[in-house]
């Protein structure tokens, strides 16, 4: 057997052909593998992303019931509305004038005497001037108290 140039263009197109085939192989391979990891990838992150969905509206959930017993618990501690109304006022004065007392000496003690004068009136005004309900905003706190005075010192 010998080794003419027929044979070795045979074998060099033989291993071309090799080397093509096994070249084309890894290449499909290297497409395949990088396409089965990124579809993995983008189902963990689907996935992922669907778990912090579920988290987020599980905490919006909590929140929604956390701010309805918030407002529920203002609501109680606000206590029942009161509507003030305007009604009719009748004012009764009363005026009692006292006099000076006088003492007589008799032989059998001290009498002392008073004089009382008693006037008693009613007046219904046809307005509340001057009568308002109160406001149910209270008022604003006193100012602080002033600085003490710097000492001399000595």
């Amino acid at each position: 057997m010998t080794y003419t140039p027929r044979k070795r263009d045979r074998y060099r197109l033989a291993a071309a052909a090799i080397t093509g085939a096994t070249t084309v192989g890894a290449l499909t391979a290297t497409g395949w593998l990088g396409g089965v990891a990124a579809a993995d990838y983008t189902q963990q992150q689907n996935e992922r992303a669907a778990e912090q969905a579920a988290a987020a509206a599980k905490a919006e959930r909590a929140q929604a019931r956390y701010d309805a017993a918030v407002a529920r618990q203002q609501s109680r501690a606000e206590g029942p509305r009161i509507v003030y109304k305007q009604r009719p006022v009748k004012h009764r004065v009363s005026v009692q004038y006292v006099t000076g007392a006088t003492s007589t000496s008799t032989s059998t003690g001290t009498v002392t005497s008073t004089s009382t004068s008693t006037s008693t009136g009613t007046s219904t005004p046809s307005s509340n001037q001057g009568h308002q309900a109160p406001s149910s905003n209270p008022a604003p706190p006193p100012p602080p108290p002033p600085p003490p005075a710097p000492s001399s010192g000595s």
